[in-house]
């Protein structure tokens, strides 16, 4: 749960009108777990914007380890290196900008 600041009982009734809005039209929201998925939703309905701080910190923790990561691998046995190359190709990738699906299209070539 994310506590507003100068939150009302006011703001959270209208958060709830906007979101009963918003699902009187769901066949027409697809659920994406990058791109929108409940966090985007929720944040939606509350501030009008589309994002979720899960999916962006996810992005900024792999961007960050990518290095360390692959110094981890790279003198992984083939049993490892598979096992970790099946959970780096499971992220969902149609969240990246461009920049951040080159490395990380970089990262996996390096992987194989």
């Amino acid at each position: 749960m994310v506590n507003y600041e100068n939150d009302t009982p006011e703001r959270r009734e209208e958060t709830l009108k906007i979101a009963e809005d918003m699902l009187e039209k769901a066949d027409e929201i697809a659920y994406d777990l990058a791109t929108s998925n409940c966090e985007h939703f929720a944040c939606l309905c509350r501030t009008g914007q589309w994002k979720s701080e899960q999916v962006e910190r996810i992005k900024n923790l792999l961007i960050i380890k990518a290095l360390e990561i692959y110094e981890k691998i790279k003198n992984a046995d083939e049993k490892n290196r598979h096992n970790i190359a099946s959970l780096v190709n499971s992220i969902p990738t149609n969240a990246l900008s461009v920049e951040e699906k080159f490395l990380y299209d970089q990262f996996c070539q390096e992987l194989e």
